[in-house]
């Protein structure tokens, strides 16, 4: 097509950005002269459609007064001669094809236009829109156009025999007018023959059929994607005269259309069907084993990894999705053919198994697949290790949902978690531990504000047996199962982010209790608060232990607060800056449960430390496992060089803690001195061993 004018382009955006983008490109140069008229709401475009006679339109489908398919829509009844070409952002282009359905020509994804790309399209859609209109004039004025035409177009006789092929249809699909004038086409494959006898029909019977999406073969026997409008003109007695097909080249648009359904439906990290994936094929599995009438069974796995949360620590993110990566290739390897593999997200994967014969199928399975994860992960010449805990659920005895069944083998999984590196298949008893925890659940939620938290104190004592401090523990009473120890609540306390508030009631409640022994003559008394990981992330954090402190009126130096090694080296940066500012205030600071985690006293030597409590497990085996005193010794040596005051918690005996004298650790904590008590009876046990604050009876 050769333009003797300008073309006026109504352009139609309400964002300025994307409008002088797109007039900026239409004024870089080329012919014909296009002229943009910006119009950033669908109202002030009408009123500029008075005025002036525009040749298409650059319509974005979300404007201020209105959004989406419905704002084509009334464009097209507004202007219905006007070529429309749909502007699309990241995440709407699923309604740009749905408008292409419609009747728009075209679309453009706006991150996505070059000044070709734009005047291109541009012209094409007038293209398209001038062929359609000439379907519906005269032979003479319609074979004009069509010479012209971008999208390929053929014209039949009555008897189905090629009258007429236009230069877009040669160059698509390589046949010529005079290669196939007069006689058929043959350019449908078997499979496709019903629906092409359909078309033909509904010409028959309707006359016309619009925009139906099909695939034709060319001359070289390459399949094409094409979108088929048709057209039966019959002469002025009522026979019939001519037969017109537009068949526009949709391959571009259908690889786009193949490329959002895979992103929707699988991971972008592992390549697995995702989530969304996952539920729909359930739902299919289901359904199949349903019609077999008991004869097909299927399981369903829930694999979660145990310590993949410690690599990404002390590891970093991009050794965490190597790990995944790996571990996705591993269940695809010791899978039937037959099974299907998803990851849900974080590291939670799930496996559904079908035409199982009996149950052992699925435990033989999951055993290969609990193998498989444990061996090591080779990254950077450096091994490491992990394990997995898979729940299992059986079609049907487990259920006949989806819900159900999902529901049950996340339950089975969270059982095999408390040993991990294990399957366990659901049944009613832990469906009733299930059950018990959502209650419980439900309690914790409702225990502060019934006051049923109370706390403990254990006293922290020297080599002299001179209690220096107290740490707090926090207990609940609960109203029917009594008064339960933190490993029965806590963590549910962090997983439900409870946590947070009951961390700082404890905190509260403690300076409390110190501030009456302070009050009491018990002047240089601290008291230890465990911090938990949520708590330890909150932004405030620091500004909420200072103002606890100042209401209080507590000194900063006689709180000493307790983290763990997961909790500061998860994000060590953040946890340095968070740690400085609390012990440039005075705040202790001590690492609990040290020699448990993956750091060493090397990488604890950033952190602003003044004590780290060696684990219980290790005291425990003193005089019994000579690894674990080696262990010990080599923890005390290593703190005292960095000037950090180890701390033995759980001592129980003489020759424990005779021990703990023996090579350099002043501190310790036990039931050899005292076990955990209540405010009221540690009232009586600081008075009672008053005298310097030694203790009397050991």
């Amino acid at each position: 097509m050769t333009e003797t004018r300008q073309l006026e382009v109504l352009l139609i955006e309400d964002n300025p950005d994307d409008a002088f983008l797109v007039e900026e490109l239409l004024q870089d140069g080329g012919w014909p002269v296009i002229r943009p008229t910006h119009a950033d709401r669908l109202s002030r475009a009408f009123e500029l459609t008075r005025d002036t006679d525009f040749d298409a339109v650059l319509l974005d489908l979300i404007l201020p007064d209105s959004q989406g398919l419905d704002t084509f829509r009334k464009v097209r009844h507004r202007l219905p001669d006007l070529p429309v070409v749909v502007l699309t952002g990241l995440d709407d282009e699923q309604t740009a094809l749905e408008a292409l359905k419609d009747g728009a020509q075209d679309y453009l994804p706006k991150n996505d236009i070059s000044n070709l790309l734009l005047r291109r399209t541009i012209r094409y859609a007038i293209e398209r829109k001038r062929s359609e209109t000439a379907l519906r004039r005269s032979e003479e004025k319609r074979r004009a156009v069509l010479e012209n035409a971008p999208d390929p177009v053929v014209a039949y006789d009555d008897q189905e025999r090629v009258v007429y092929i236009n230069p877009a249809f040669t160059r698509v699909f390589g046949w010529s007018l005079e290669a196939c004038q007069g006689r058929p086409l043959e350019f449908t494959t078997n499979e496709f023959l019903p629906e092409e006898r359909e078309l033909w029909q509904s010409l028959e019977d309707k006359g016309a059929f619009y925009g139906v999406e099909t695939k034709r073969l060319t001359r070289t026997g390459r399949l094409v994607d094409v979108s088929i409008s048709g057209a039966l003109s019959r002469d002025r007695s009522g026979n019939d005269a001519s037969i017109v097909f537009i068949l526009q080249d949709i391959t571009r648009r259908k690889q786009a259309e193949e490329n959002l359904r895979h992103l929707a439906y699988h991971d972008p990290l592992t390549g697995l069907p995702n989530r969304k994936a996952f539920y729909e094929r359930l739902m299919d599995a289901i359904n199949q084993a349903q019609r077999s009438e008991g004869h097909n069974r299927l399981a369903l796995l829930f694999i979660d990894l145990d310590h993949f949360k410690h690599i990404n620590d002390t590891m970093g993110h991009n050794t965490g999705d190597l790990w995944l990566k790996d571990v996705a290739g591993r269940l695809m390897k010791h899978i039937r053919k037959s099974d299907h593999v998803f990851r849900l997200g974080g590291d939670e994967f799930t496996v559904i198994l079908t035409n199982l014969s009996q149950d052992i199928d699925a435990a033989k399975i999951a055993n290969n697949l609990i193998q498989s994860i444990s061996e090591p992960f080779k990254v950077e010449g450096r091994e490491f290790y992990n394990s997995a805990s898979i729940g299992i659920s059986i079609y049907p005895e487990n259920g006949l949902s989806v819900e159900h069944l999902v529901k049950n083998a996340d339950t089975a999984m969270y059982a095999a978690k408390e040993e991990r590196n294990r399957y366990r298949f659901f049944n009613q008893e832990l469906n009733r531990k299930a059950q018990e925890r959502i209650r419980l659940e439900c309690d914790l939620r409702r225990a502060l504000s019934k006051n049923e938290f109370r706390l403990h104190y254990q006293p922290l004592v020297d080599d002299q047996k001179k209690i220096l401090g107290v740490e707090a523990l926090c207990r609940w009473q609960h109203p029917e199962l009594g008064l339960l120890e933190p490993k029965d609540f806590i963590p549910l306390a962090e997983e439900t982010g409870l946590i947070v508030e009951i961390g700082q009631w404890v905190l509260d409640s403690a300076l409390s209790s110190l501030k009456k022994w302070h009050g009491h003559g018990f002047r240089d008394l601290f008291v230890a608060v465990n911090i938990s990981p949520r708590q330890f992330k909150q932004p405030n954090l620091v500004e909420s232990v200072l103002s606890m402190l100042d209401k209080q009126r507590i000194s900063p130096k006689m709180l000493q607060l307790e983290v763990t090694e997961s909790c500061i080296l998860e994000n060590p940066e953040a946890a340095i800056e968070k740690m400085n500012r609390l012990h440039e205030h005075g705040v202790r600071l001590s690492v609990d449960d040290f020699g448990t985690g993956y750091s060493s006293l090397n990488r604890l030597c950033r952190f602003p430390i003044q004590s780290l409590k060696i684990d219980r497990s290790f005291i425990g085996n003193v005089g019994r496992d000579g690894k674990d005193l080696e262990i010990v010794k080599m923890i005390i040596a290593m703190a005292h060089s960095l000037g950090i005051e180890p701390v033995a918690e759980g001592v129980e005996d003489d020759r424990q803690w005779e021990f703990m004298r023996e090579h350099g650790c002043r501190w310790t904590q036990g039931f050899l001195f005292s076990r955990p008590l209540p405010e009221s009876e540690m009232d009586i046990f600081l008075t009672t061993n008053r005298q310097n604050r030694r203790l009397r009876v050991v």
